[in-house]
């Protein structure tokens, strides 16, 4: 179940450009969950955000942060105006919001175990630009993607190589 006054608007495509913005390239959207132990949490993800942002890795097209009830497994969802930790966002160019339905935030947060807090990204990848425009002068473009879940990663790898590979105890 999902508490919440997010903007209930389906992510079917994306919005025209904002004044002074490109329009996002649409091979190169794709949502992230970040979870962390609680709401206080958050507020170490902003920095690396705000870098991510500045850097031009990602431009961050919609985000929301979720928490989960340790209880009774409620999900409430807060607008990142909302949370104090990351108010610095706000400084970002651009504008942020309005593109996940309810229904992408309740299939994002299957994951989200009770008692966490995560914050749910949906961004471009600008990091990719280059290589989505050379698919498209060709005829081409990106076609798809997939993060790779942690535990496929290290049966893949072989769990002595990949706990070298990712740092012990992380």
């Amino acid at each position: 179940m999902v508490a919440a006054s997010h903007h209930v608007k389906p992510m079917v495509e994306l919005p025209e450009p904002r004044v002074g913005t490109a329009a996002p390239d649409p091979d190169l959207v794709e949502y992230l969950m970040v979870a962390v132990p609680d709401l206080d949490s958050l507020s170490a993800l902003t920095p690396a955000l705000i870098d991510l942002v500045n850097n031009r890795a990602v431009r961050i097209l919609d985000l929301v942060c979720l928490a989960r009830s340790r209880d009774d497994g409620l999900l409430t969802v807060l607008e990142f105006e909302d949370v104090d930790c990351l108010a610095a966002l706000e400084e970002l160019d651009g504008e942020v919001g309005g593109l996940l339905s309810e229904g992408d935030i309740h299939t994002a947060s299957i994951g989200l175990a009770p008692g966490s807090t995560g914050l749910l990204l949906l961004v471009e990848d600008r990091w990719a630009e280059q290589l989505s425009q050379a698919a498209r002068r060709v005829g081409g473009r990106v076609v798809d993607g997939e993060r790779i879940s942690r535990p496929r990663l290290m049966a893949a790898l072989g769990a002595d190589a990949a706990l070298g590979a990712l740092g012990a105890g992380q």
